[in-house]
């Protein structure tokens, strides 16, 4: 985990070491600071005057002023390291999401997906720049620490190194169980963000269908469950809190006790007697520091374990040819089914050309869109064969073929928070200008072709979107799922005729239980429940 991520912030080179060269500046002066203090003490103890101790004021003056501004400048350094490196960390997340096959991301709520991801990645990559250099630079402080006691009064020594043990045997009694149940408490508490972003999402539903007394049911469910897992985790935090808190109590009782035997024996003076103060209790903050570093580990490598089940998923199969022009899509003994489910649909055979009109039928839930997205190559599960222009699927780049030569119009288009005319153009990559307008008047789109609010566009606005970005990308592919659903009569009609329009340079197939366009069709395509089948042979 930790190499994958330092790798990652060495892209960011400057930032990562200077703000690290900070941090050994910033515990450097804490250490200067009590060590000239305790020297001040002795001083003016012996000297009774304050002039002598002058030199030790101006360097405790100066020493401050070196560690306010080094932890000012890394406070800041740090965040924009730790910012830059989780938004390259996402976009690579995002890129792999794309990239994998869709069935393994359809499963999740988005809402689920995006809080697991990024607070995944932010507690993955905090860990790593807020504790590796920190871990490093308190261990070797704690090794000073230790050695400069030792100088004070060799018995001294083995307060501070009591608590040390105390403190790494509670780590290594509990690592295992604050893993476990800390990947529990991670995966309630998504899943109950996630039913709280449900239950926000569907409050116009809840309104229309009077579900007030309902609502609340999946979110409450989950927040038991998550009780319950966050008690479970709380009891471990709570044992490792008291072994800290002993551990601290006890150093303070013996370092009364033997400290102040020394003191009053004269062995040490009352200056090294604050120094050891000081220092063990510098100790003591740098063992509850590495007491806590275990549970923030173990929270770092559930969240890293998290993302690398995304990254380990292998991507969607992709071949290496590409199509100028999509002539033919041959379908041979097409079978399909989802996990543990019955046959979709099985022995499906159709060929469609250039040239001509289809129209999907079939009642909801008889797999019109699954096959639409298996002809996409959106999913490989099926048995059977097709062919674009007598070159098998699994051979074909879709990632590109889906770029340049298919255009999707659907039935719910998901808009970008972009301007229309941004929306219309994305991903087009060239287009022309006289075209857009063309179409932008005909679906009387012009008059908010430079609105920014997209999302704010009414369903048929954005079924205009959608078709006018399908016609501009003037593919040899084109596919509407329930195009006309939402828009007037008017529109309906221009749709018929840009269609007709078409249709000689490209294969067109619909699913739509609208009748207006029908009479667009040259062959109907019905596709019976789980019953075998052979048509257009």
């Amino acid at each position: 985990m930790t190499n994958q991520i330092i790798k990652r912030c060495m892209k960011f080179k400057l930032a990562f070491i200077f703000t690290n060269i900070l941090l050994v500046i910033v515990y450097a002066t804490e250490l200067l600071i009590p060590y000239v203090f305790s020297n001040f003490i002795d001083l003016i103890t012996q000297s009774r005057s304050i002039d002598i101790a002058i030199n030790s004021i101006l360097l405790i003056s100066i020493f401050t002023i070196i560690l306010m501004m080094a932890s000012y400048i890394h406070h800041i350094l740090s965040e924009v390291l730790i910012t830059k490196v989780t938004n390259e960390f996402l976009n690579d997340i995002d890129d792999k999401l794309e990239n994998i096959p869709l069935r393994k991301t359809e499963k999740y709520n988005p809402a689920y997906l995006n809080n697991r991801i990024f607070n995944d990645i932010l507690t993955s990559i905090g860990f790593v720049v807020n504790n590796l250099i920190v871990s490093i630079v308190m261990l070797m402080s704690t090794i000073v620490l230790l050695v400069l006691i030792i100088n004070i009064n060799f018995y001294l020594v083995f307060i501070p190194l009591g608590a040390l043990a105390i403190n790494i045997s509670g780590i290594l009694l509990l690592n295992k169980m604050f893993y476990r149940r800390g990947y529990q408490y991670k995966e309630h508490n998504n899943q109950y963000l996630s039913d709280n972003h449900d239950r926000i999402s569907h409050i116009k539903e809840t309104k229309i269908h009077a579900w007030y007394n309902i609502s609340s049911e999946p979110l409450t469910s989950s927040f038991k469950t998550l009780l319950k897992s966050g008690i479970s985790l709380n009891k471990v935090l709570a044992v490792l809190n008291n072994i800290g808190q002993f551990s601290k109590n006890l150093t303070l009782v013996f370092t009364m006790l033997v400290g102040g035997s020394l003191l009053i024996n004269q062995t040490i003076s009352i200056g090294e007697f604050i120094l050891i103060i000081y220092y063990t209790n510098m100790c003591l903050s740098y063992s509850e520091y590495f007491l806590k570093l275990g549970q923030e580990y173990q929270h770092a490598k559930i969240s890293y374990h998290r993302l690398e089940e995304f990254m380990h998923i292998e991507n969607e199969n992709n071949g290496p040819v590409f199509l100028n022009q999509i002539d033919s899509i041959k379908i041979t003994n097409l079978s399909f089914s989802y996990p543990e489910k019955e046959l979709l649909f099985s022995g499906f055979e159709y060929t469609l050309t250039k040239g001509h009109i289809y129209c999907l039928k079939g009642k909801n839930g008889e797999g019109k869109s699954t096959l639409i997205d298996v002809i996409l190559g959106l999913d490989y599960r099926y048995e059977g064969s097709i062919q674009y222009n007598h070159h098998e699927l699994l051979n074909l780049d879709m990632i590109k073929i889906r770029k340049e030569q298919i255009s999707v119009i659907l039935q719910e288009p998901r808009l970008q928070r972009l301007s229309v005319k941004e929306n219309i153009t994305r991903g087009v990559s060239t287009y022309s200008q006289k075209t857009l307008d063309e179409l932008c008047t005909k679906f009387e789109l012009n008059h908010i072709i430079d609105c920014d609010e997209s999302l704010s566009l009414s369903s048929g606005e954005k079924q205009k979107v959608s078709i006018v970005r399908g016609m501009l990308k003037n593919t040899s592919l084109l596919i509407l799922d329930e195009p006309v659903s939402a828009m007037d009569v008017t529109s309906v009609k221009i749709l018929k005729e840009e269609l007709v329009k078409r249709k000689a340079n490209m294969i067109i197939m619909f699913i739509s239980h609208n009748e207006e366009l029908y009479d667009l069709v040259d062959e109907f395509i019905e596709l019976p429940n789980n019953e075998t089948f052979k048509i257009n042979e």
